[in-house]
């Protein structure tokens, strides 16, 4: 009875995992896939809705003595964010892909809340307030040039995680690693309050590492989903400890070359203490930081053209692909 039993789970096991391959999974084309594309494969008539989030918050911990001066110490936390919505209309196709769009109904959104409390930042100044952001409320018409450039302001559009450098130029297949060198110190900066005036992110030599996980339909298109890994490391830089993280995941369409849908969290923490000799003694500064990056992007098509899609570069669309994979 106990053989029977172990086998009927063995059995059972196996079944379930084969339906929920076969039920999420597409097959991949031979060669591989290409993640960066050629172009946009958006057709005459499609209309897509972007949503695109930066948020950052963090907290702040001084203290400083200076002889015949005393002791000040304060703390203080904030929270920015960054919110860009708007409708991308394909205006007209060619052979390559859209030719045309037109972006609008944008909406663009910056806001940034502090709060300071302590002797050590009495009379620091505090920017906070929400303002609307150069893109709001405009609609741009966009050709795409013969160099395959779409210009200004689409690369905004396409979000941080949906520039095609961060993509490997052949093709590949599951389970393929490579790597961003720099890549948390750029997430960093790509945050509103890191623009001139705000805080900065020194280069520092983390490489995230990218990872093909699996090919599957989501949002009725085939889709790469990609991991993105930043280890977590420690880095002395000028006499600034830091040490920094991150995780994200890429829903990333091979019909159309655009994130569907994607995600990524960092964290980084910053320690400094500083020595100084004057005439009186030796002063002394310390400072502590902990700060929350997160950068999420979402695109749904919400109208869509009856004209035919243009075919994959591998000859095979996303609808088709999800037939053979139900024939096999």
């Amino acid at each position: 009875m106990k053989e029977k039993i172990t086998l009927l789970i063995v059995v059972l096991s196996a079944v379930i995992f084969n339906l929920g391959c076969a039920s999420s999974g597409l097959v991949v084309p031979e060669g591989g896939l290409d993640l960066r594309g050629s172009g946009m494969k958006r057709v005459t008539g499609d209309v897509v809705q972007i949503r695109l989030e930066k948020m950052a918050s963090g907290s702040f911990r001084g203290s400083a003595r200076v002889p015949r001066q005393g002791s000040r110490s304060g703390t203080g936390s904030f929270v920015g964010s960054s919110i860009l919505n708007g409708k991308m209309e394909m205006m007209s196709f060619g052979d390559t892909g859209a030719k045309a769009l037109r972006i609008s109904e944008v909406s663009q959104i910056e806001s940034l809340k502090t709060q300071m409390s302590g002797s050590l930042f009495v009379g620091a100044g505090k920017p906070d307030g929400s303002n609307e952001g150069p893109l709001d409320g405009r609609t741009f018409d966009l050709k795409k040039t013969g160099n395959g450039s779409w210009g200004y302001p689409f690369e905004e559009f396409q979000g941080f995680l949906g520039r095609p450098n961060l993509y490997p130029s052949e093709k590949v297949m599951l389970g393929h690693e490579w790597e961003q060198p720099g890549f948390f110190s750029k997430l960093a900066r790509d945050m509103p309050e890191s623009r001139p005036g705000g805080a900065t992110m020194p280069n520092m030599d983390v490489k995230a590492v990218f990872r093909l996980k699996s090919y599957r339909e989501f949002q009725k298109e085939p889709c790469a989903v990609i991991s993105v890994e930043i280890p977590r490391t420690s880095r002395m830089i000028d006499g600034v400890r830091m040490v920094v993280s991150g995780s994200g995941t890429i829903y990333r369409s091979l019909d159309s070359y655009r994130n569907l849908k994607a995600r990524i969290k960092g964290a980084a923490s910053v320690t400094q203490t500083q020595k100084q000799r004057t005439p009186y003694g030796t002063a002394t500064m310390s400072m502590s930081v902990s700060v929350s990056y997160q950068i999420e992007g979402a695109e749904e098509v919400t109208a869509t053209s009856p004209t035919k899609k243009v075919e994959a570069q591998d000859g095979i669309n996303g609808q088709q692909l999800g037939k053979a994979n139900q024939k096999r």
